[in-house]
Formats: C-alpha cells, structure tokens, sequence
C-alpha cells in the first residue's frame, strides 16, 4: 500500500500513489523491504523512563490473556491491557520491548487508517483486529519486516477488496462485507489458539480478492470500450456539425436542400469518419463534394450569368454521382435517394431558367456540449487508472470511483463494481 494524494481537479485519491517507504508502515507492497525495522521499533518507541524505573515485568501468558479479552478496540493494544491491569490492581507492566512493539501497532495502525481510509462501517470492523496484529508483533519476529508477514498480506488484501466499497451499493457490495466479517471471525479464531493457518489464510484471502478484481477489471474495460465508442461518435458528431455549417454560413440554399445537409447528408458525415477517420481522403473528398454541391446552387452576378451557366454545365453532370456515394446512411434504400436526388436537380433546373430558389433559413445543427468543465491538465497529467478517489457532487453524497479510463483530458470513473458512474 502507498499514501494517497489530493487531486482538487478530480477529487481526492483514496489509495494506489506510490510515496517513500515509512517505518511505521505495516508492510510496503510496491517497494519490499529486505531489512528487519526491529530494532529502529525499538529505539523509536522504547520508554526510557519505564526502563529507568523497572517495575514487576508482566508474565507473557498473562500479557497474552490480557490483549485477548480487549473489547473496546478504540483503544491501543498497550491502553487496553493496562486499563484491564488497574481495575483488577495488577502492579505488573509489559516489558520495555512488548510495550515498544504495542506502542508501534497503534501508530502503524492509525497511520494506516489515516494514509488508506475506508468507509467509516468497514474502518469500526477492522479495528477489532488490532489485538490480533499486536499479539503477532509481540510473538513473530518476522512481522517487524514490510511485507513479508501473512497479517501485512492480508491487510492489504483487505484493503485492496474493501477501497472502493460504500454503502449504497447495495448487492453488489454484500461479497466485501462477508469477505471483511469472515476474516476478521477467523483471525479473532487465531487469536484464542484455533489453530488456523495465516499462510493459508492469507492466500485464499489473496486469492478471493485478485478474482473480484479481475471480474471488476474486465467490467470496467467493458464500460471503457463504450465510452470511447460514445466518444468517437460525438466528435463525429461534432466535426460532421461544424464542417455543414461553415459551408451553410457561406452558401444560402433553399429550405429543402437545407434539410438535406441538415439531416441525411449530417448523418452519412458521420459514417465517414467514424468509417474513415477525419484525417482521411474520403472525408476531404465528402466536405469537397459539400462545397461543390452548394455553390452549384448560387445564382451568381447578372453580369456573370454566362460564364455560370458553363461552369454549371459542366458541374451538374457529375454532381449527382458524389453525392450519391457519400449519402452512406441512405445506400440501400433508393426511393430515399431518388427523393433527394429530385430535389437538387429541382434546384439546378430552375437555376439554369435563371428562376433560383429562394435561400431559406436553414438552422444550424446544434453542437453538443462538452458537459462538465475539463479538468486542469497538469492535474490529469498526474493521474493513473486504477487509482481510486472520493468524488463530491453538489448536492449529492461523496462517491468511492475507480479511475477506468484517461483519453486525453476525457476521464472515465467506475464503482467497485465496474459500473460507469461518472464521465469529465
């Protein structure tokens, strides 16, 4: 596990950014520490007034009794034996180095907790293990290494299954909420001698959670996928919108062929690029033939009125065929074509009487919005998918989102279970 980060732009990360490793971590899963923090433990959190004044050492099954019989985990592992100790007036303290190692749980605890919150309701359960983690610092000396230790495992595991689960849900969270209460039944097991294995333990736990992940992962490429689908189609939409409506701005037409360009001519527009790419030779060729179309439809100076008439003799001709080829949206359906076709040469017909039709109003096609501001691109710049973040809305309740998907400065955020939620 790493810290988190804020991210005003997007909302606050929740888990997943890589920071220096800390000593008072539980275990470190990006970078793994070879070396025992031990001692630095012991230097760090040893008492020396306690060592000074050496009072009657607590015997280990009794220290081990009194971790056991905790219940109120609000409490440090060290403030919940001693508050036992003085109501039964038992004189004897944990040795200097058990109390140095109690003292490191709860900070490494709290600091986890703080550094990866949960949702309030996961946290309260969580905490009952932190009888369980001291008994394994007091007991093993391996915990004292990052990362190595089936509990730091199986922390993180947790942690891992439970970041992005919040309480609406629903369902669809219930498999964290009994994978989180399951573990911490069979961990308390452990505490009181059950005999139950925390390597095998820690492997089903990591076993389970890498499953749920790759359900969630394969939804959230699914939901990624439609996005950029969704995407394409409105740039599409938007450069199919533009380029029609530059051409309109400069060449009046009548109502009829503005309702052409306006409905099938805009909708094939779009075919093209999403078929072709708006870099290719068939969309210049279609925005050409848009051009050549309206301004085969401009009535000209009086004085040039010989000279256009030539020009849209030699025009008419091959007019017809373009446009026919780029009205993809309408390739099999001739009756529509023909319609179409009967109105531009309508329109050239009484062009050629010198009776042109009057230019209507055609209405631009409306361009769509972007929806939701962008966020600032250095910010975007700094963001991974897969990190999680907590999302406030105005006037609605924070959200616990996946980042699924970057494209450009277009962010696509997903729920723990794989749900789009949320689109910038």
């Amino acid at each position: 596990m790493a810290a988190g980060r804020t991210n005003n732009a997007v909302g606050h990360p929740v888990a997943h950014d890589c920071k220096e490793a800390d000593q008072l971590k539980l275990s470190q899963e990006k970078i793994p520490l070879p070396l025992s923090l031990q001692n630095e433990v012991m230097q760090r959190y040893t008492d020396p007034n306690q060592v000074a004044n050496a009072q009657q050492a607590m015997e280990w099954e009794d220290l081990l009794g009194y971790i056991r019989t905790i219940d109120n985990f609000e409490q440090s592992p060290l403030d919940g034996v001693l508050t036992q100790t003085e109501i039964i007036g038992d004189p004897a303290l944990p040795k200097p180095g058990e109390c140095a190692a109690l003292r490191w749980v709860s900070a490494a605890f709290d600091l986890w907790e703080q550094e990866f919150p949960l949702e309030s309701e996961l946290g309260m359960k969580l905490r009952a293990l932190k009888p369980v983690i001291a008994v394994a610092a007091l007991s093993d000396a391996a915990f004292f290494t990052p990362g190595t230790h089936p509990l730091h495992q199986i922390m993180d595991a947790l942690h891992d299954a439970a970041v992005g689960w919040q309480p609406d849900l629903g369902r669809a969270g219930q498999p964290v909420l009994a994978l989180l209460e399951n573990t911490i039944s069979e961990l308390r097991g452990w505490l009181d001698r059950s005999g139950i294995s925390l390597t095998k333990l820690a492997e089903n736990i990591m076993t389970t959670t890498q499953r749920s992940q790759a359900r969630t992962d394969r939804m959230m490429r699914r939901a990624a996928e439609t996005e950029k689908g969704q995407m394409k189609s409105a740039q599409a939409r938007s450069h199919s919108a533009n380029m029609i409506n530059s051409a309109l701005e400069r060449y009046p037409v009548s109502e009829d062929v503005g309702q052409i360009l306006t409905g099938p001519w805009y909708d094939s527009a779009q075919l093209v690029i999403l078929k072709f790419g708006i870099d290719s030779d068939e969309w210049q060729q279609m925005t050409a033939t848009t051009i050549s179309l309206l301004d085969s439809l401009q009535p000209g100076a009086e004085e040039e009125q010989d000279g256009r008439r030539q020009q849209l003799f030699e025009n008419i001709a091959g007019i017809p065929q373009q446009v026919k080829r780029w009205l993809l949206t309408l390739q099999h359906d001739d009756q529509a074509l023909e319609q179409i076709m009967s109105v531009i040469e309508y329109d050239h017909l009484r062009l050629m009487r010198n009776q042109p039709a009057q230019p209507g109003k055609t209405p631009p096609i409306a361009l769509e919005g972007s929806g939701s501001p962008e966020a600032d691109a250095a910010d975007i710049a700094e963001l991974t998918p897969g990190q999680w973040f907590r999302i406030a809305q105005s006037g609605k309740s924070e959200q616990r989102l996946q980042l699924a998907m970057m494209e450009g400065q277009h962010l696509l955020f997903c729920n723990q279970a794989g749900i789009k939620v949320q689109a910038q």
